[in-house]
């Protein structure tokens, strides 16, 4: 979720003040469900070779020092040095630069006394990098300037939980959001800390790391199912034509749209009803117990078949249906198609307010780990149909 920045200013006395702009731009819910539980990303990164950060390789280098082996970085053979950090020479420099030096000119340890103290400290030391990226589904803050001030009390004033600072997505998302229907994500990779100790060792990394991303986000999220084509011109006109002119075709499966199983319990039968009627006429292919279950069928054997073959679980949360033993079954056998197809399938949506509160174990879970859609006023044309087109689609 973007957000400008805004601009600074300052006052008479010098002090500068922020000017904040808060307009944000959300991200469309089923993208942040889907990037919530989307891990495909990571071999593909996982290839990249990423450069040990400085942080890393000063300490590194601080730690080294403490040996009595080595007192001095000129008795560390230069390989060695190359090999655990690159950018030594500059790590050097820096270290003897300030009122308090770390090193001395002869380029030993000016106190063995402040490094052996660190290792007693909040952080771990000498600090290592993590083995793998990590991806952070955070609010971000658009400036128009690269920030080098460590702005980030002043940016999060307005959005509390804004953890980056870039450039280009507010802009971005302005036209996005001017095209109705279009969907966006911004995926980006993190090359500094808005801070004064940049350099350029991350930027090829963190500019690669992204566009894997994005790459392996488009294969798993744009699909036919998701995201049904155009029908081409010529199927457009054939279907204008008189009945007695039109030809028998078998379905085109490029327009096939998604299907939905819908769990629900009995006592609310007529809200299912009236649900699973608009979602088929809306070309949403629904399993609905009163129409898909046949006299004999082995009830259990049917409903998980009908939740392992329909793409997504519409889960009908109410007061009757958080009692139900039943209903439980089917959200496990729905947590379970999670698991082994690692992609999100189950979207709850809520009749009254019993879900907020309950004790209920897997109720409580599916309130902490997803949104629920808003269908309390569903007695109310408007109000239903608002919540309606807020569904999964």
């Amino acid at each position: 979720m973007p957000t400008i920045v805004g601009n600074s200013s300052q006052t008479s006395r010098g002090r500068r003040v922020h000017e904040h702009d808060t307009l944000t731009f959300p991200l469309d819910e089923n993208i942040l469900r889907f990037v919530s539980v989307f891990e495909q990303w990571k071999p593909q990164v996982a290839q990249l070779t990423r450069p040990p950060s400085k942080r890393q390789q000063r300490e590194w280098l601080l730690n080294q020092l403490l040996d009595e082996q080595t007192p001095s970085v000129r008795v560390i053979p230069p390989a060695v040095l190359q090999d655990h950090a690159p950018d030594w020479r500059r790590i050097v420099y820096e270290l003897q630069q300030g009122p308090d030096p770390l090193l001395t000119p002869a380029l030993a340890l000016r106190s063995r006394f402040e490094i052996e103290q660190l290792r007693y400290g909040l952080d771990p030391f000498p600090y290592t990098d993590p083995p793998e990226a990590t991806c952070h589904i955070k609010p971000m803050a658009s400036g128009s300037a690269v920030r080098s001030d460590d702005p980030f009390k002043d940016v999060q004033i307005p959005v509390r939980a804004t953890v980056a600072i870039e450039m280009e997505g507010a802009a971005f998302c302005r036209v996005m959001a001017s095209i109705p229907g279009l969907r966006w994500l911004i995926v980006k990779g993190v090359s500094d800390y808005a801070d004064q100790d940049k350099d350029d060792s991350y930027h090829q990394y963190a500019a690669a790391a992204p566009a894997r991303y994005l790459l392996c986000f488009l294969r798993e999220y744009i699909t036919d199912e998701r995201i049904p084509r155009a029908v081409p011109s010529q199927e457009r006109q054939q279907e204008s034509l008189p009945s007695s002119q039109s030809t028998t075709t078998q379905e085109n499966p490029s327009t096939t749209y998604y299907s939905c199983f819908i769990s629900y319990s009995h006592e609310d039968q007529a809200f299912a009803e009236q649900l699973y009627t608009d979602l088929q006429t809306s070309s949403v292919h629904c399993w609905f117990a009163p129409e898909n279950m046949k006299i004999g069928d082995k009830i259990r054997d049917r409903t998980d078949q009908g939740i392992q073959r329909y793409d997504k679980f519409l889960l009908v949360l109410s007061e009757h249906a958080v009692a139900s033993d039943w209903v439980e079954k089917e959200v496990e056998t729905a947590f379970e198609e999670e698991r082994l197809q690692h992609k999100l399938i189950l979207f709850p949506i809520r009749l009254d307010n019993e879900v907020t509160s309950t004790q209920q174990a897997w109720a409580a879970d599916i309130r902490r780990m997803r949104y629920i859609g808003d269908f309390t006023g569903w007695r109310d044309a408007q109000a239903y149909q608002r919540a309606l087109k807020s569904a999964p689609s």
